[in-house]
């Protein structure tokens, strides 16, 4: 048996991102916190070094090649891995990051029909692209947005670009908090206080005690700023003889930085190269001042965990930057790709140590006001709970479009075959109960919306004294009751499938005024198609069930469905008819009213 949703089960939530060092990089504490919060976690990424260190997490891990670069073949290999993953644990949310990670991991959820899939857009790399490349990459980003049910975007600034772009729609799109991925833990881990590894970093990498350092923490590629930052380098150290420069991180061959540049910094026993580091907070102790001369960024957390750790910070004037760092405040921003800007800056924090050490401290302000980690994951949390709620049902994606599929394969050639039968029907109607031959009544469609549900009449409109009309058995006539033991009324609901108001297999649809009737965990078959047969209504073992217990096997319809499920439904219900079984086993044709 699938899955259930339900206040006894742990949630299953699945993270989708490229590259392992994505997690070590920005979701620490996040993801106990999400386990203590009664999720259950699991990653899924690349294989690589570092996520070796996943079986020290309290989630699951399911290694999946995905290539940075479009790769055609080995994308459609990932996607169907991602698949494979997805359907074996059957998650209930999927959130994905980045462009690429996000689009495979979002076309395999839609596929897979994950009842809540969500977006994370950490920064737009189309920015600093022209062309096809930059087409492409738009597209991909508005493709994986327009199948998710949320998107986040990391930063206020890039919530504008993404719905001034078409990206994602204003409907959709939100800010966690103030934004960034995952705050920064400014009291804990990101205290300059608490760093007492200042001098064993620094004797480590060859760093005099007294030197001033300015640091960088991130990818080193292109599209870090890095040839400006080597531009600007190159004159700092010319004039500051005890000026040291530390690059915490690791080349990447994709948007690669040139050899000259590389082999410019490698030369240069004042620049430090550290690699790839789980934990960065250290260096961050050993650093005097920070920078990040971007080309793009999302919401960037490494001039936050800066801010956090006392240092003043220089980075670009782009989108995420500006919402991370307050020009003149906690830092400078300077032109993206201007190195002469740079150096300006850097030469200023090197003149002026008492602004450099003011823009640190309100740096550090500014954080711990603004970005402490438990209201934003608080916020998310949120969020996927108020997700579940609302996205009880896996009818989604690539089964629910393969179900409606399915509704117009039977209904369309139904339609016809039927319609004879049908005239006959109506013939007979007109002739026993006259006009109207269609009885026509509001009724609760999906998410609780309103439709003329549709069936031919099967009672008179016989009133007593005071104009009441008579109960339901006493008006039920002699041609009625045959019409409904043999399912006849029913077939004016062909033309309701047909409208996509109803679908053949669903919970039954029942008047409005039972709408506020219904118990929360009761309101979950509202949101699906409602149908002309369903589990319900095939689940019968002789006697009335009470209105509860048909409630309890359209709830379960909703959270167990799959398509293989209602095929069963269909053959089920031909075969009854086919026996000549009438729903009501007991010999009533009509309903009890339900009242709770």
């Amino acid at each position: 048996m699938s899955r259930e949703v339900s206040i006894e089960n742990r949630p299953l939530l699945v993270h989708i991102a490229t590259v392992p060092e994505f997690f070590h990089s920005f979701f620490q504490g996040q993801l106990e916190f999400m386990v203590d919060q009664g999720f259950e976690v699991v990653l899924i990424c690349s294989p690589g070094e570092t996520s070796q260190g996943f079986k020290d997490w309290p989630v699951r891990y399911y290694p999946v090649s995905i290539e940075r670069r479009i790769s055609p073949l080995a994308d459609i290999i990932s996607i169907w891995r991602i698949v494979r993953v997805l359907r074996s644990i059957r998650p209930d949310i999927v959130h994905v990051h980045t462009s690429k990670a996000g689009l495979l991991g979002m076309i395999a959820a839609w596929i897979t029909a994950i009842p809540v899939k969500i977006f994370t857009i950490h920064g737009f790399r189309w920015v600093t692209k022209e062309g096809m490349s930059r087409r492409l990459i738009k597209f991909s980003n508005r493709l994986t947005s327009s199948l998710a049910d949320r998107v986040f975007c990391v930063s206020k600034s890039n919530l504008d670009l993404g719905i001034g772009n078409n990206i994602c729609s204003i409907e959709k799109a939100k800010v966690v908090c103030k934004g960034s991925i995952n705050g920064v833990d400014a009291v804990g881990r990101f205290n300059p206080e608490k760093e007492a590894n200042r001098l064993d970093i620094r004797k480590g990498l060859g760093i005099p005690e007294n030197s001033f350092v300015f640091g960088f923490v991130g990818r080193i590629v292109r599209d870090k700023g890095i040839k400006e930052l080597a531009a600007a380098w190159r004159s700092i150290r010319r004039d500051f003889s005890d000026v040291h420069l530390m690059l915490v991180g690791k080349a990447e061959s994709g948007d690669p930085v040139s050899d000259e540049t590389l082999e410019f910094f490698e030369k240069d026993e004042r620049v430090h190269f550290t690699g790839f580091c789980p934990d960065v907070a250290p260096y961050y102790g050993a650093m005097d001042a920070f920078v990040l001369p971007s080309y793009r960024e999302g919401f960037p957390v490494t001039p936050l965990e800066a801010s956090a750790m006392g240092l003043p910070v220089i980075a670009s004037n782009i989108r995420g930057c500006a919402d991370a760092v307050v020009d003149g405040q906690t830092g400078i921003l300077v032109a993206p790709g201007s190195s002469s800007e740079l150096e300006h800056s850097m030469r200023a924090i090197l003149n002026d140590r008492e602004m450099a050490e003011r823009l640190g401290g309100n740096g550090r302000k500014f954080v711990l006001e603004n970005f402490q980690p438990t209201p934003i994951w608080q916020g998310l949390t949120k969020e996927y709970k108020m997700l579940l709620k609302s996205h009880p049902s896996r009818q989604t994606g690539l089964p629910l479009f393969l179900k409606r599929v399915m509704d117009f394969i039977v209904i369309i050639p139904a339609l016809i075959l039927l319609f004879p039968v049908m005239a006959v029907v109506a013939i007979l109607v007109w002739a026993n109960l006259g006009f109207p031959v269609i009885f026509r009544e509001k009724r609760i469609g999906e998410a609780g919306k309103p439709f003329w549900f549709l069936k031919f009449r099967t009672m008179t409109n016989e009133k007593d004294s005071e104009g009441n009309l008579f109960p339901d058995e006493e008006r039920l006539s002699l041609l009625g009751r045959f019409f409904r033991a043999t399912s006849l009324d029913e077939l004016p609901q062909l033309i309701n499938v047909l409208k996509g108001e109803m679908s053949l297999v669903g919970p039954r649809p029942l008047p409005m005024k039972y709408l506020e009737r219904f118990s929360k965990e009761q309101r979950i078959r509202h949101t699906v198609l409602p149908g002309i047969t369903g589990l319900t209504a095939i689940s019968y073992r002789g006697g009335d069930r009470s209105w509860e217990e048909k409630f309890e096997y359209d709830v379960r319809y909703v959270l167990e469905w799959h398509l293989l499920l209602d095929w069963k439904i269909l053959f089920r219900t031909f075969w009854i008819m086919g026996k000549k079984a009438i729903l009501n086993r007991t010999g009533k044709t009509t309903s009890e009213e339900f009242r709770p």
